[in-house]
């Protein structure tokens, strides 16, 4: 018997992950609870929701130049050092060479951009000083204490982080896009729907 040795390029799809976790995530906790009694959860499944997100955009970029017989690596390079918000808003126009691009007013585009904003606001995060009324309290033994408004000490146990429920909305939106458009988009009979539309541009 002959072999040979030959190399294969294969892709892990780091991005399956996320989307594994997801699910866990919301069936351990409730997939219809939506976190009422696990607050504590809330910022690492939107972390994990915008960690999906940006993993799935890499891992299809790189498959795209790589897959493509292109200058790989100036390409792909320049589409990566993009910000979130840039990759998701090109991401369509990319894999389509133009044909098609995200509906920007459609709901899933609406909840993913939103999705970015808040994980920018926690990954860079920081405390800031606000100014409040409190009472000096002196007891009959001479000692002093503050008495703090039960708002502020309220907001420093707020694990949502003012972040507006369903949370659960952004992972919906994340596997929206993945069925409407990363799932079949190489198909000979993928055409436009609400999500993904054709780019007036490419008519000119």
């Amino acid at each position: 018997m002959e072999t040979k040795n030959i190399k294969l390029r294969i892709s892990p799809n780091q991005h399956q992950k996320y989307f594994n976790m997801l699910i866990e995530l919301r069936h351990k906790i409730g997939w219809d609870h939506e976190f009422d009694d696990n607050e504590v959860f809330i910022a690492p499944f939107i972390l994990t929701c915008a960690a999906g997100l940006e993993c799935t955009l890499n891992d299809k970029i790189i498959g795209f130049f790589t897959s493509h017989e292109r200058d790989s690596d100036d390409l792909s390079k320049g589409f990566l050092s993009m910000n979130l918000r840039g990759k998701l808003s090109n991401i369509v126009a990319i894999l389509t060479d133009g044909k098609y691009t995200i509906n920007r007013q459609h709901k899933t585009y609406q909840a993913l951009t939103e999705l970015i904003g808040i994980r920018n606001r926690l990954v860079h995060n920081s405390s800031e000083y606000e100014e409040c009324e409190a009472v000096v309290v002196t007891s009959d033994t001479g000692k002093t204490h503050f008495e703090i408004p039960p708002e502020v000490t309220d907001n420093m146990e707020d694990y949502t982080f003012g972040v507006a429920k369903p949370i659960g909305r952004f992972h919906d939106a994340l596997e929206d896009i993945y069925e409407k458009f990363f799932e079949q988009y190489e198909n000979d009979s993928f055409s436009e729907n609400e999500l993904i539309i054709l780019n007036m541009k490419s008519k000119l």
